[in-house]
């Protein structure tokens, strides 16, 4: 069994119940290889130590006639559930006080 996620808890509970984690197709290379690094650590923190064999990844694919109509097709079934998650993890942090408000330092 593989679970996939990207949150911390999610990357313990594939360490700890799972036979590997998957990641989600949105990552670049460093939120791979940071996601590994954190569910390896959680693996050795549950002891277990058995290496693993192989690593899943996924990457969406769209096959066309043309570049033109691939593209099309992405935008149309893949891109519209991927840019609320990506806008996300863009945008800046939020603060829990109003702009119009000063901050109190006492």
């Amino acid at each position: 069994m593989w679970i996939g996620g990207w949150g911390e808890l999610t990357l313990r509970r594939a360490a700890t119940l799972a036979d590997n984690w998957i990641p989600g197709p949105t990552a670049d290379l460093p939120r791979l290889v940071k996601g590994k690094q954190q569910f390896l650590a959680n693996r050795r923190a549950a002891g277990r130590t058995q290496p693993i064999a192989e690593w899943p990844l996924t990457r969406d694919l769209i096959i066309a006639e043309t570049d033109k109509t691939a593209r099309e097709l992405a935008e149309e079934h893949i891109m519209v559930a991927y840019r609320p998650r990506v806008r996300r993890r863009l945008a800046p942090p939020r603060s829990s006080t109003p702009p119009s408000q000063p901050i109190s330092t006492g």
